[in-house]
Parts: structure tokens; C-alpha cells; sequence
């Protein structure tokens, strides 16, 4: 699908890159009172370079999204329902290959061809309709096919219950006899929206969302085809969109991610399942033996520690693992204890650490969106035949690597996992550990309120002995720097001298 030469402002992605699409309508072949709504789509992306690409009202931009303007549809003036197939055909294309539809009419009519494709992919689909006119009549004019019946025959496909409509002020009487019995009427305003989308939520239903501008009072649009006094204040529609449909539809695009993760580490799943099929090496054998130590300090006062750790083999690599849960006690522990326990079932199942770490982040996000904490995910994964480490960083603190005498410290940018904003990719370090190389996780705990240069300072001066004596070393000292005040937790891997083979002491 190619771009339209003149988009959106910000709407610049590429089709497979893209996780909406933007498509117009221009037609307006029924309409009843004033034409002109033919030239909408275009004339929206000409006077979208008058906007700024971010929303004061939202604290979001354009360009945080993937948007990919396919431009205007050549529609056939004449033919109603050759029109309506030419959309139609436009929307199951984008819904076929994963996407949103975002349709820009054009008269009100258009809205059948997309739904007709959205019924087709989505049977139980549900419909939110706002609109100064019902647009419930079953002819105008003798004409089926016409502006003035298109929520009607929205219904002809999806029957009683499923079509709710919202700031109707206008009609015939029996387009509100017939809205009484078989669709959900909320007249004049926004009333009812908040339930209905709890409702909607709740039974996990498609929607589709079809907004009539003339909604808005003339005051606030005139230039809309059939205006009609009494309508909602462009406010009054923003906090509609904001408050209710935006958050419902934002759970909505989560979930779906996390459908789609699953679906990636699934893949994964079985494609390593392929490879560990037995006469197949899983990689190189290990060549050096590496020793590994954990240390954990609950809050002072608490019993249980909200910071988490593990260490494991998992495909031939010694990984570290720590997760510091939010808050201390009992919720921090079992959100930063559920994290390890998946993630290291993710790694020795054989999913690669990037889209078990996305995964395991939608979970998260979901999580913390119905009430749950959030936690930081610090992953070390140490390649035992060739020395090769990366780190993985969702919002955890510094790592620290001593090698030839010299201690270097490693950081991080990423948003702790299960935070808006943290559905990108963590923090990757990469480096060698090379032999008699050392390397120390720690939770921010650890850190207290005095900076790092101390902890620092103790590596450098370390002379020798287990990971298990530098881990409670490090508890130690940590307490004189605030450490008793937040849980702590402390991983040190130690590579040892020489290439003999042996196992990872973890």
C-alpha cells in the first residue's frame, strides 16, 4: 500500500511498520441538505499542518505512534454500493493484516462499508455512535443506501443490543420508536458512556466507534452538513474521548499486545524446541567455570523482601536475574518473586531474552493498570563459551564489571517494567567477562542516599575470596549508607582463571 502524497501531520510511517491506518472516504452522493463533505479527508490533512503533532489534552504525540496515511479511496459517484464495496474492501485489507482502521469521511454513509468488513472479522461486534441524528430511518427518499440509514443498516447486521448511540437530538418519531426498542439510546449528552464502557469491558466485546461531527452544537462546527441546534461543546466531547473511550480502548490495544507477545514467545517456543530436538547442539560447549552468590536484606522492619533474585543455566549461559518490586512487604515481594519466576521460565524454555523480556513488560502493564505494582528487571546473560555478556536494564540500578583491576559502571534510561511508557525495549549492554572478571548487581536499596562511589571504591579494593563473602560484604557496608532503609538485594558473578571446563556453581 503506498503513502498519500499529502498526510496527516505525523502520520508518516510505513504501512508494515504501522499499527493504524488512516483512510479517507470522499462521499457525499446522499446527502440531504448541504453537499460538500466529499472534500473532508482532504481538506482535514491540509489544515492538520496548522496542529502540533502533540496533545496538551492527552500528553501524547503523533509521533509516539506508528501511523500510516494510505490516503483518499477513488470512489464511484454513482453507485452507492459500489462505493460502499470499494470501502469495505480498504478496511479488510488493514484489518487483515493486523491494523486499525481509522476512517475519514465524507457523509455518515461510508461508516457501513467499514463496518460491514469489521462484522465479518469481529461477528459480536458492538457499535458506539455519536451523532446529532439517529440516522435510524429504513429509506430516505426510497433510498435504503442513503446518510439518513445507515445506522439502520448497521442494524440489519448486527441486531438488538449491540448499537449505542449517544447525543441523538434528532429524527423522526419512529426513528425513536424503533431506537427504544432495538438500540441503546442516550439522548442529548454523554450519559450512560462511563457504564457502557465498563460493560463493554467487561464482556471483552469489539467496538467500533463512529462519531458524526454534527454532534458538536453549530456553534462549535458549522461547517457540517445538517446542523442542528443543542449540541455537545467540544470539551464536553474531548472529556467523552478522553475519560471513558480513550482509556477503554488504550486496556483494549494492551491486551492485544500482550496476545500478540504471547503469540511471539510462543514461536519462540517452538522454534527452539526444533533446535534442542535431539542429535542438535544447543551451542558450544561451556569452556570456564563461573561461581555465582546472592544476598538478600528486607526492609528494616519488614520480614519479607520486596527485591528478588535467582541464578540459573538456561541454553548453555549463567544468567542473573533481580527484580525490585515497588514499595516494600508483602505486595513488592510477590510482584518482584512473580517476575523471576517467569522470567526464568521464559529463558529455560528458550525464549530469546528480548521478546520474553516485551512479554513478560505487557504482563506487567496490565497489571499495574489493574492495580498492581510495577518492578525493575535486571537480567545477566553470560555466554560460557565465549565470555560474551549482555545486560538487560527495565528501570534497575547500576551494575558494576571489574575486570584488570579497574571497575566500570553501567547504567540505564528504561522505564521499570509495567510503567506507561516502558513497552520499548530495555537497556542492552553488551561487554566480555573475561577470566578473574567480576560482576555485581545490586538493587537501588543497596545504593541508599549517599551515591555509588562507595560501593565502587569496595570493588576496587577487593582482593580475593567467594562471591558469597563480596555479596555479604556489600550488605554490610551498605547499611552504613542508608541501606537499612529500603529492601536489598546483591548478585556477584565471579568468571574464574583458566578455560577449564566445568559447570556455572549456581
Amino acid at each position: 500500500m503506498r503513502p498519500n502524497i499529502e498526510n496527516f501531520i505525523g502520520c508518516d510511517s510505513s504501512y508494515r511498520a504501522a499499527s493504524i491506518v488512516l483512510y479517507g472516504a470522499p462521499y457525499d452522493s446522499t446527502t440531504s441538505y448541504r453537499p460538500g463533505a466529499r472534500f473532508g479527508p482532504a481538506a482535514i490533512r491540509h489544515e492538520s499542518y496548522g496542529l502540533e503533532t502533540y496533545s496538551p489534552y492527552q500528553n501524547a504525540d503523533l509521533t509516539d505512534f506508528d501511523i500510516f496515511d494510505s490516503g483518499d479511496l477513488e470512489l464511484c459517484f454513482g453507485s452507492s454500493e459500489s462505493a460502499l464495496s470499494d470501502i469495505e474492501g480498504r478496511a479488510a485489507e488493514i484489518l487483515a493484516d493486523g491494523k486499525f482502521p481509522l476512517l475519514l469521511g465524507g457523509e455518515h454513509l461510508v461508516t457501513l462499508g467499514a463496518v460491514r468488513a469489521a462484522v465479518e472479522k469481529y461477528p459480536d461486534l458492538h457499535i458506539v455512535h455519536f451523532d446529532a441524528h439517529a440516522d435510524l430511518r429504513d429509506d430516505y427518499l426510497g433510498a435504503k443506501l442513503s446518510h439518513a440509514c445507515v445506522i439502520r443498516r448497521c442494524h440489519d447486521l448486527l441486531g438488538d443490543g449491540r448499537i449505542h448511540q449517544f447525543g441523538i437530538r434528532s429524527g423522526e418519531r419512529e426513528e425513536f420508536r424503533f431506537a427504544r426498542e432495538h438500540t441503546d439510546l442516550h439522548p442529548f449528552t454523554f450519559d450512560g458512556l462511563e457504564e457502557l464502557v465498563q460493560t463493554l469491558e467487561a464482556s471483552r466485546a469489539p467496538v467500533y466507534l463512529t462519531i458524526d461531527l454534527d454532534c458538536l452544537d453549530p456553534s462549535a462546527f458549522p461547517g457540517t452538513g445538517t446542523p442542528e441546534a443543542g449540541g455537545v461543546t467540544f470539551p464536553q466531547l474531548l472529556e467523552a474521548l478522553n475519560d471513558q473511550l480513550h482509556q477503554f480502548l488504550l486496556r483494549r490495544a494492551h491486551r492485544l499486545q500482550l496476545e500478540e507477545a504471547y503469540q511471539m514467545a510462543r514461536q519462540q517456543y517452538a522454534q527452539m524446541s526444533e533446535v534442542l530436538s535431539p542429535g542438535m547442539p544447543v551451542s558450544a560447549p561451556p569452556r570456564f567455570t563461573c561461581r555465582t552468590a546472592i544476598a538478600l536484606r528486607p526492609k528494616e522492619g519488614e520480614t519479607l523482601c520486596g527485591d528478588q533474585a535467582a541464578s540459573f543455566e538456561a541454553g548453555g549461559a549463567a544468567c542473573l536475574l533481580l527484580s525490585d518490586g515497588m514499595g516494600s512487604g508483602e505486595a513488592a515481594h510477590r510482584e518482584a518473586a512473580m517476575t523471576v519466576r517467569l522470567l526464568k521460565q521464559f529463558l529455560q524454555a528458550g525464549v530469546e531474552p528480548l521478546p520474553a523480556l516485551k512479554t513478560l513488560n505487557t504482563a506487567l502493564l496490565l497489571r499495574c493498570r489493574e492495580g498492581a505494582g510495577f518492578t525493575t528487571i535486571d537480567l545477566l546473560r553470560l555466554d560460557r563459551s565465549t565470555g560474551e555478556a549482555a545486560l538487560y536494564k527495565y528501570g534497575a540500578a547500576p551494575s558494576y564489571l571489574k575486570k584488570l583491576g579497574r571497575v566500570t559502571r553501567y547504567g540505564g534510561a528504561a522505564l521499570p517494567a509495567g510503567l506507561e511508557g516502558a513497552d520499548r525495549q530495555p537497556d542492552v549492554i553488551r561487554f566480555v567477562l573475561p577470566p578473574d572478571g567480576w560482576l555485581v548487581m545490586v538493587s537501588d536499596g543497596v545504593i541508599g542516599g549517599d551515591g555509588d562511589e562507595w560501593l565502587q571504591d569496595l570493588l576496587a579494593g577487593w582482593g580475593g575470596g567467594t562471591p558469597d563473602a563480596l555479596a555479604r560484604r556489600i550488605l554490610t557496608v551498605s547499611a552504613d549508607h542508608g541501606g537499612r532503609s529500603d529492601d536489598c538485594a546483591v548478585l556477584v558473578l565471579h568468571r574464574l582463571r583458566g578455560e577449564e571446563n566445568g559447570p556455572a556453581q549456581v
